[in-house]
């Protein structure tokens, strides 16, 4: 898996579809779990995406993005999940809430639940980039026994 340097907090409001006020808050977060235990935004587990330059491991993953809008006196929170492809690109995902009521983790706590379980076949290997022939020549210098195959 490899690294890149990229704003990626400042690409994930972006591809996250909602409406950026500069006015109010907004923040991204990575979900490296689901917490089935909790019933607030602390059921979604993972850091925080530092603002300005980051440097961010790509690799299919879930982001959970939150921006606030509306006017001075009635503003909300609209929350948004962004998947990050194998390649790095981001497309917004259809899992989406607003904070105007209560219970807005709850609402998609499951769908984002799901969604992670969907990411695990997609995982790319740390051994992808070598050859059948590569690993197999690792596995006999190391000693194990491959019958069936070349000695």
């Amino acid at each position: 898996m490899s690294k890149q340097i990229r704003e990626l907090r400042k690409e994930l409001l972006a591809a996250s579809g909602l409406d950026l006020d500069h006015r109010f808050r907004s923040w991204a977060k990575f979900i490296d779990k689901v917490d089935e235990s909790k019933s607030n935004g602390y059921a979604f587990v993972g850091d925080f995406v530092g603002e300005g330059t980051v440097e961010v491991e790509v690799k299919p993953r879930l982001f959970l993005v939150m921006a606030e809008s509306g006017s001075t006196k009635y503003h909300y929170a609209y929350y948004a999940v962004v998947k990050m492809n194998a390649d790095g690109t981001l497309e917004p995902t259809d899992i989406a809430t607003d904070g105007h009521t209560a219970g807005w983790a709850l609402r998609i706590r499951e769908q984002v639940a799901q969604a992670l379980l969907a990411l695990d076949g997609e995982q790319v290997s740390p051994l992808a980039p070598y050859s059948d022939g590569e690993l197999l020549d690792e596995l006999i210098r190391r000693g194990y026994p491959l019958e069936g195959h070349r000695q």
